[in-house]
């Protein structure tokens, strides 16, 4: 009797220091007061980065890499201060622009930091990791059959702006930092979709639809509304006319968009 008691209560102490840490948890509050209007001073694109290294608020807006379209860029910064009121009022002369890894092998196109990481292991919290955004051309990234990465440039969709100019492909990856974001080592991709997987002309005609769907990984803007999107998967290497409905019945990218239609 005594050992089952014993072997009950083993098995019930995880679950009671649990519950016990459960009762001690208390859900943070807060309240939204009405603040000035904040100039900012520096590039910002649709991401805004951002970290406490040690006692400080570092935000890293803006651009850096190559990019033949928009422009080459050394737009990504950073900022920082006591807290995000003083890091996002600086000055333009306040951002530094932190030592950037060369476009070159492992790094292609222009990058733009989605969100940073700062790794719980290191207590003076100055490793970080940055999940980048990279968007790259044929120009930028020519296809190397040897490899099987970069892109072909023949039946490539147009981009964004009314002049002849190619859209991007987007690709995810890591960089860190160990000094608090003064200096980045790319760490590699973790995203992608490589050239077999790239919807082109004549199936993409896209220009620009709300909410992204942009990139040659898109959709066919001719004939697809928005949510078709949602029910499209690739199964292999794309063909022309070749991609699969999510009930796994082979249909083109017209019929699959009459069918949601339907």
């Amino acid at each position: 009797m005594k050992s089952k008691f014993s072997l009950a209560a083993l098995l019930l102490a995880p679950f009671m220091i649990a519950a016990q840490v459960s009762s001690d948890f208390k859900i943070p509050s807060f309240r939204l007061i009405q603040t000035d209007t904040f100039r900012f001073n520096n590039f910002v694109d649709c991401n805004m980065a951002a970290a406490w290294v040690g006692d400080t608020f570092r935000i890293f807006p803006g651009k850096y890499g190559e990019d033949p379209v928009w422009g080459d860029a050394r737009d990504l910064k950073f900022s920082s201060g006591k807290n995000a009121d003083e890091a996002f009022s600086n000055p333009a002369t306040a951002y530094i622009a932190p030592s950037m890894p060369s476009n070159g092998p492992g790094l292609h196109g222009a990058v733009w930091f989605e969100t940073v990481y700062q790794d719980v292991t290191d207590k003076s919290g100055r490793t970080l990791y940055a999940v980048y955004h990279n968007e790259n051309y044929p120009e930028t990234l020519p296809w190397n059959p040897a490899t099987g990465e970069g892109y072909i440039d023949q039946d490539w969709p147009l981009g964004l702006t009314e002049r002849i100019t190619p859209a991007a492909v987007c690709r995810i990856g890591i960089m860190k930092s160990v000094n608090g974001g003064w200096s980045w080592e790319n760490r590699g991709l973790f995203l992608e979709d490589k050239q077999p997987r790239m919807i082109l002309k004549p199936h993409k005609y896209l220009q620009n639809i709300r909410r992204g769907c942009r990139r040659p990984v898109g959709c066919d803007s001719r004939r697809i509304s928005l949510p078709v999107l949602r029910r499209i998967r690739v199964s292999g290497s794309l063909q022309p006319g070749n991609l699969r409905c999510r009930k796994g019945v082979e249909r083109t990218m017209y019929q699959c968009g009459a069918d949601q239609n339907r």
